[in-house]
Order: structure tokens, then sequence, then C-alpha cells
């Protein structure tokens, strides 16, 4: 069996890196503008995936974070210092689940039942982690993806013009790493050298 798993990652890792290379960006952004004066961000609303969510704020937060790091000074009070203002949306927020399946072998043919109701991965990968520690063989732990998809928007703080645009979708093991991966993406994706 780990022989045909090193087989089909040797075939297909070159093959998701060339397509991978190949997808369309998503940003947008204005030309002429002075990307390289921004020195203040203001982080404005950040809407999140569903009203009961807060995911809007944990959002927010990671911006906060990885600007600082990057060296921005980061306001959230509207006292009119800035240079920008980031806004946007959370489009997608799913953390990583576990499940436990109990397969029974009847008749010759294996039956799985869902110990837990399931729920939908909505393209979210899964992965079984084997049989599950003290249940026997015929119980397995299976384990998806966390996914976070932000749609965002610089506005220009004088102006009010929109200079930046861009929207992406990142599936880590974990929420957290899902997060750092889909704000280090979009921030990266600022028309500045960093």
């Amino acid at each position: 069996m780990k022989k045909y798993l090193f087989y089909f990652f040797y075939i297909t890792f070159p093959v998701c890196i060339f397509f991978s290379g190949c997808a369309s960006p998503r940003v947008a952004f204005k030309q002429g503008y002075d990307f390289t004066r921004i020195k203040v961000v203001k982080i404005g609303e950040i809407t999140p995936a569903t009203k009961k969510s807060n995911s809007g704020a944990v959002i927010a937060n990671e911006f906060i974070r990885q600007l600082l790091a990057a060296g921005y000074t980061v306001k959230t009070a509207d006292d009119g210092a800035y240079d920008v203002v980031l806004e946007g949306n959370v489009t997608e927020y799913l953390p990583n689940n576990r499940y436990l399946i109990q397969t029974n072998k009847a008749d010759g043919a294996t039956k799985v039942v869902v110990i837990n109701q399931p729920v939908e991965l909505s393209g979210t990968n899964a992965y079984n982690l084997g049989s599950a520690f003290g249940l026997g063989e015929d119980s397995r732990v299976v384990v998806s993806n966390a996914t976070v998809g932000v749609s965002a928007f610089l506005r220009d703080a004088v102006t009010g013009e929109v200079v930046w645009s861009n929207t992406y979708s990142y599936e880590g093991l974990d929420l957290t790493t899902a997060m750092e991966g889909v704000v280090r993406y979009l921030l990266r994706s600022w028309p500045v050298k960093r």
C-alpha cells in the first residue's frame, strides 16, 4: 500500500505544481497608486461568515498581527491619522473536524456506521488517520481540513477610493493555519515590495 501511495504522490505532485502555477490572479489594484507611502493601516469592518460567527473579529486580529510583524502601524480607532482602511468579509470559515466511523463487515460486504451525525465537507479534504486506538480495526478516525476564505479591499483614507482588492481561500490542517495562510497571501498581493 505504501508503495502505491509513493507512486501516486510521485506522479501527481509535479502535475499539481504545474496547475497551481497556472492559476489566474484575483488581485486588482489602482494603477499609479503609490503603495510605498502606506505606513499606517486602519482595520475597518470585516464582516463575519455568519451572524453567529466571530470569524470577522478573528480574521481582523490576524490582519493586525501580520501587519504589525511587517512593520506597519495599525489602528482600529477612527482618528483620521491613517493612510488606508482595510475592510472585507469572511467568505468561508470551516474549522477542521474529526469523525469516528465504525465499519462492520457483514456478509462479506463493508457497512459503514457513523457514530456522530455526518457533516458535508464541501470541497474540504478529508483524511483517514487509521484505526481508533482501543476500539479495534473496525473503527476509523477521519479528519477534515479547515478552510478560510476572505475577500478584502483597501480604501484610501483621503479620497475614499478603493485602491486594492483581492479574494483568497486557504485550506490548512487546522483553523489557525488556514487563517494565517489566507491573510499572508492577501498581504503579499499588495503591489509593494517588502
